[in-house]
């Protein structure tokens, strides 16, 4: 099981570090007023980059931490290695809701925009989709504790 700590504890501090991205652009936004018109448009387009960022990564941590969660601890033998196979699995396991299987697949979409294409009106509505992600990745970081 000393895999699955570690990477639940991989997932955990990414976790925190995607909340605190979240945060620092929902801030920045809240504070156009005191910086000029092309001060705020740079800083947001950074800050709004830098989430993105952090959420690839975190996205990527999620399904492997569960594809790890269903192999140590649910016994699953089945060999799957993509995102949507282990949240499909997940959801057939009862560890992920269906609504919540649905956004999480959405979110793998919403992922690989990020990757493959970088457009800002793209960016722009990921940016604002990202705190939705977050909670329902948050909740599973609860749910899935590895136990010792």
């Amino acid at each position: 099981m000393g895999n699955i700590n570690y990477k639940y504890e991989s997932f955990k501090k990414a976790l925190e570090s995607l909340e605190k991205a979240i945060i620092n652009y929902e801030e920045i936004l809240k504070r156009h007023e005191s910086l000029s018109f092309m001060e705020h448009i740079e800083i947001v387009e950074s800050m709004r980059d830098s989430m993105i960022q952090r959420f690839e990564f975190y996205v990527d941590l999620f399904w492997k931490y569960i594809k790890k969660y269903l192999e140590e601890v649910l016994k699953t033998t089945s060999q799957i290695n993509a995102p949507a196979a282990v949240i499909r699995v997940a959801c057939n396991s009862n560890l992920i809701t269906p609504k919540d299987s649905e956004l999480a697949l959405n979110m793998f979409k919403s992922r690989n925009l990020t990757s493959h294409i970088y457009r800002e009106e793209i960016a722009d509505q990921i940016s604002k989709d990202i705190p939705e992600y977050y909670k329902m990745m948050s909740k599973y970081l609860d749910i899935l504790m590895p136990k010792n």
